[in-house]
Order: structure tokens, then C-alpha cells, then sequence
């Protein structure tokens, strides 16, 4: 007999992120459960519980895993390897866990979650699409919600720099939500990421089923970047379930007249850590020694290029940019560049092109490198 069968059940009688099925598992595994007497159930479960065993037949789990082999998807139990360790110790871990994709994705280390509102700002955007593409281009996954806003761009970043991500949803993977980022789905799927989720197919995407997912956000990687958090956003409860599972906190420093700041400030006087790019990230990690997004060599000149890096073409200034990010970007190319180079190219003073360059960092335009280097993002 399949044993996935029993952790399946237990899902279904006990639900997904409630003590309930840890409390049952501390009684027994979940095969001795679903085979146990009646005498042997009642001095550890009301009759309430007993009740919903009673009632939960084998039947649905098998008709769960058939519809995970049909649609290609894999479902993984604490009692399997492929099971997320970083998942065994947090509050409630999953007795299932349904994957669509690379199911070795959700245990790629290290990871960070990367989370903020729905209807986020314009800033919030670029920060979100600059942190996500330098971590997974450092070799970290990505961890996000699948939501729009924030959620959409972290994945779809971390796509763009060659990385991993994972995205978890709060609703069953057959269920088309939110229906805008369907394609970012199966782009996820299709390119070594994964989508996860603890509620069975079918399971529809309910206010209430968010939270729980929230605590599988920040429990799968090391730490949880909050990009933007208004006072009664959901993503302070990410930021909390982070905390309570021993997780760090990061911060992305704002405007402190914007609403989307007053959930950072909150958080910042609780001793959330303010970074300004990913290798302030990173650096809390010595047992982690990130690779460079492309490896640096000194040409015969004496010119530090990219190497074992494909090509980059610089794209149209975007219509945001003002003259000096303009000036400065339209100098930067897939050569790195000093800031001293980069002011003689652009007449400008070198503190304009220091400036020009962190926002141009912030929008995803410009990479830095060692020693004081800049090439085309």
C-alpha cells in the first residue's frame, strides 16, 4: 500500500495548517490511525474527530494521487526524501505537499522569499525585480506567493536572470488563480521552477486558506524580503510567521511619507535588517558563498570583462529615466566600466554618475562588480 495514501487522509480529516494533525501524529503515524479501534481512539480524540476519521475512507486519496499522476504532478509526505527539510520543524508542516514542476526546486538552498502587496508601487516593482534577479543570479531560489503585484515580478525576475523559483499557492493546483499569471505558471514549470501547495486539487483559492499558506512562504527559505507593507497588508503576516520560525527579516528601505512604508517602519523597529541590494543579503550567510552573476577576467589590456556571459544588448532608455540616468545608461555595456570612465563619457560630475548608477541598480539597469565596475544589467 501506498503510505502517501495515509498522510493524504490525514490532510483531508484534520485540514492543512492547524495543530490538529500534529497533535494526531504525536499519538501515532498516520497508518495506525486510519487502522486503529475505536477503543484505542477515545481517550486521545473527542467525538468529533473521531467522527471525521470515521468518515474519510481511503477512496479520495487514491483518487488525489491518480489526478496528480494524470496531471504530472508529484506529491510529497514527510516520510520521503524529496520532502522539503526546511519545512519538517515550522509550525503545522504539511502531512501532503502537491508540486507541479521540478519538485527538487522547493528544497533548493538557499532560498529567500520575496513578498509585498498586490497593487504595489512603482518603486516597489523595480525593487522587487532588482532583489529577485540578483539573488537568483547568485544562485538562490526565489520563494514568492504567485499573487499579482510584487509576487509576479519576484518570479518572473528570477526567470529572467536563469535562476530558481518557486511559487505557492493558498488554493489547489488544478485552480486557475489569479487567472493574470497562468502563463507565469507554466513558465515557472517549464524552466526548472516549481508550484507548490499543501491544499488537495479542487481546493478553491479562500481568504482564510492564505495565512497558512503564508507560513510555507517563509518556511521553505532562509529569510523573507518585505519589498512594500502597508499596516494591514498580509505580508506583515508573512514577516511574522518568519519571526516565529526562527527565519531573518529584510527590509527595503522607502519613502517615509508613502503608505507602503508604514508596514517597513513597523517592521524596522522590530529589528528587521534594511538592505539596499542582494549581497547585503547574502553576507549574513558565511556558510553560503555566492557565485558572481558572470565571472570577471582581466583582458590583455588590463580591462575587466564578462566572461562566461552571454551578450548583453542594451535595450531603449525607458521613458522613466530622467538625462542623467539616460546619459550614464546609454554608456554602460556588457564591459565593465569605472566610474571614472563613465563620467569622462558623459561629462558629468562623478557624484551625478554614483547617483545616476544606484538608481539605475534599483531599476534592474545596471550591475555592479568589484572594484568599483559597472556593466549593463
Amino acid at each position: 500500500m501506498d503510505e502517501r495514501l495515509y498522510w493524504i487522509w490525514l490532510q483531508l480529516v484534520f485540514g492543512c495548517g492547524t495543530r490538529a494533525a500534529a497533535r494526531a501524529l504525536e499519538a501515532m503515524p498516520p497508518r495506525q490511525l486510519y487502522e486503529a479501534r475505536p477503543e484505542q481512539l477515545e481517550p486521545l480524540f473527542g467525538k468529533k474527530e473521531r467522527d471525521k476519521m470515521n468518515g474519510v475512507t481511503l477512496e479520495e486519496p487514491r483518487r488525489i494521487l491518480a489526478r496528480a499522476g494524470r496531471l504530472g504532478c508529484s506529491v510529497l509526505t514527510p516520510e520521503e526524501e524529496g520532502y522539503p527539510d526546511s519545512l519538517r520543524h515550522i509550525y503545522s508542516p504539511p502531512a501532503a505537499l502537491y508540486v507541479y514542476g521540478d519538485r527538487q526546486a522547493v528544497c533548493h538552498q538557499p532560498a529567500f522569499a520575496v513578498v509585498g502587496p498586490r497593487a504595489p508601487s512603482e518603486y516597489g516593482l523595480r525593487a522587487a525585480r532588482f532583489f529577485a534577479q540578483g539573488l537568483a543570479a547568485r544562485g538562490a531560489a526565489v520563494i514568492s506567493g504567485l499573487a499579482v503585484g510584487i509576487d509576479a515580478q519576484a518570479h518572473t525576475a528570477a526567470l529572467d536572470a536563469g535562476g530558481v523559483t518557486v511559487g505557492v499557492l493558498g488554493c489547489g493546483l488544478d485552480v486557475d488563480y489569479p487567472t493574470e499569471n497562468r502563463a507565469l505558471k507554466r513558465r515557472i514549470a517549464d524552466h526548472g521552477g516549481a508550484i507548490l501547495t499543501e491544499y488537495p486539487f479542487g481546493t478553491p483559492a479562500l481568504p482564510c486558506f492564505f495565512p497558512p499558506r503564508n507560513r510555507l512562504i517563509s518556511g521553505l527559505g532562509r529569510g523573507v524580503l518585505v519589498v512594500e507593507a502597508t499596516l494591514k497588508s498580509g505580508t506583515l503576516i508573512t514577516a511574522g510567521q518568519a519571526v516565529q520560525q526562527n527565519r531573518d527579516v529584510f527590509v527595503v528601505p522607502g519613502d517615509i511619507f508613502s503608505e507602503f512604508s508604514q508596514g517597513i517602519q513597523l517592521l524596522l523597529r522590530q529589528g528587521a535588517k534594511p538592505v539596499a541590494k542582494p549581497e547585503e543579503i547574502l553576507e549574513d550567510y558565511p556558510d553560503y558563498q555566492p557565485a558572481p552573476p558572470a565571472k570577471l577576467e582581466e583582458s590583455g589590456a588590463g580591462q575587466m570583462t564578462l566572461a562566461d556571459a552571454p551578450a548583453k544588448k542594451r535595450k531603449a532608455a525607458p521613458d522613466y529615466l530622467g538625462e542623467r540616468q539616460k546619459a550614464v545608461y546609454e554608456a554602460l555595456s556588457a564591459e565593465c566600466k569605472t566610474v571614472d570612465q563613465l563620467a569622462e563619457e558623459t561629462a558629468l560630475a562623478i557624484g551625478d554618475v554614483l547617483a545616476a548608477l544606484t538608481e539605475l541598480e534599483i531599476y534592474g539597469l545596471a550591475e555592479p562588480h568589484p572594484g568599483r565596475l559597472y556593466s549593463l544589467a
